[in-house]
């Protein structure tokens, strides 16, 4: 059969477009907003499915209809900025090989809580705070940017390599694995709840899907390494994870392992994702009957990762004030050293240029107190702080304190 070359619609990311306040797009909450009938008894059968999806496009092409879209160069331009919201996020593990890659890493997480930080609303539409709910997202783009200096791992079940694996074809995920710098698969175990409870594909299916993934990352000189996805430690701490799945969110989410009907979620065990010492990793690999294999993703791999990466701290462990020429000086001229900001010594005054004075010369940080003095004289000329006020000298105090701690 000759591959088709037809333009695609992809009904999943057009109704992200066209019903863009609505906080989940499987196709069962897609027939309830277009009031479509959908057995969930009956659904994630193909030909059910097939037909549920056709009236549901129907519904769609009527909306395009009705905002000016009738041509396929119309849809191209439908999408705003923001559309990158309503897409699906995989997850992907971040190492820094040095120092510079932990100062990208910041950069990245900076750039995903500002500019790329997904909105997806108010936590609660009946209440009138100010809380929302909101996901730190980053670009693929944004980290091929940022990359010289970090490790990019393909990270768990939820990462784009899996999904790939288990719904696309081989060619596309060779592509998904020339992004990433090493490849990581889990235990069965951490699969589990997808062909017991979810019944998505069996075993067998599974064991095939990480075997293709292994195959083709080898097959690109990928390093692969078997990794646990681990949420706690040991074994009796499972039943806090058990709650934090079952309870609600803010806003109303729920987890991702969250079963919502009431029988199959009393029957239902989630997976054990505790964490297993190197022999228990060794056996939870058996089943690819390569010795060898196993021994190099459990054992070879993982230390030719630990080896790519500097042993860095992302906090030094002493104090790093600025440098002011003549800082005591200084500090004399302002008082800071000798005398308290106001003619008033009260315990509390007291107890603070005591403090800040040892601070002062413990920490050898006398230029943090000078910055704090000069934002209170700067704020003073303002009328935000009045200089000689008990309560701007226990602030400007306090900031100082603060500052050096």
């Amino acid at each position: 059969m000759p591959k088709l070359t037809n333009p695609v619609i992809d009904t999943l990311d057009l109704s992200r477009s066209l019903l863009k306040n609505r906080r989940a797009y499987r196709l069962g909450n897609m027939c309830r907003a277009y009031n479509i009938p959908y057995d969930e008894d009956v659904a994630h059968r193909a030909n059910y499915d097939a037909d549920v999806l056709a009236q549901v496009f129907n519904f769609m092409l009527k909306d395009l209809a009705k905002a000016g879209v009738n041509t396929l160069n119309d849809l191209k331009n439908f999408q705003d900025e923001e559309a990158f919201v309503k897409n699906r996020a995989f997850h992907t593990t971040v190492l820094c090989k040095n120092k510079a890659g932990l100062k990208d890493l910041f950069k990245l997480i900076s750039i995903s809580n500002t500019k790329t930080l997904a909105v997806f609303g108010k936590a609660n539409t009946k209440d009138t705070s100010s809380e929302f709910i909101a996901e730190p997202r980053i670009f693929k783009e944004t980290i091929e940017e940022y990359r010289e200096n970090l490790l990019i791992g393909s990270a768990c079940l939820n990462g784009e390599v899996f999904e790939i694996a288990s719904t696309r074809s081989k060619e596309e995920l060779a592509k998904a694995i020339s992004f990433y710098d090493y490849i990581e698969v889990q235990p069965l175990e951490n699969y589990r709840f997808l062909y017991e409870d979810r019944q998505l594909f069996d075993k067998e299916r599974l064991k095939q899907y990480l075997r293709d993934i292994i195959d083709e990352a080898l097959r690109q000189n990928k390093i692969v390494v078997a990794t646990g996805d681990v949420h706690y430690v040991r074994k009796d701490e499972k039943i806090l994870r058990d709650v934090y799945i079952s309870a609600q969110a803010i806003g109303g989410a729920h987890h991702p392992l969250y079963i919502f009907d009431k029988e199959k979620r009393a029957k239902q065990i989630t997976p054990d994702q505790r964490f297993l010492n190197t022999r228990e990793m060794l056996d939870a690999f058996k089943w690819l009957d390569d010795e060898k294999l196993v021994h190099d993703m459990v054992i070879t791999n993982t230390n030719k990762i630990a080896d790519l990466c500097d042993n860095i701290k992302p906090f030094t462990d002493e104090l790093k004030p600025p440098k002011i020429d003549d800082a005591i000086a200084v500090a004399r001229r302002c008082n800071i050293i000798e005398e308290p900001f106001t003619e008033r010594h009260d315990v509390i005054s007291a107890g603070m240029m005591s403090f800040r004075q040892t601070s002062i010369f413990v920490n050898l940080s006398i230029t943090t107190p000078i910055s704090s003095m000069a934002i209170r004289w700067k704020t003073s000329l303002k009328n935000v702080l009045r200089p000689s006020s008990t309560r701007s000298s226990a602030t400007a105090t306090a900031l100082s304190i603060l500052s050096v701690i």
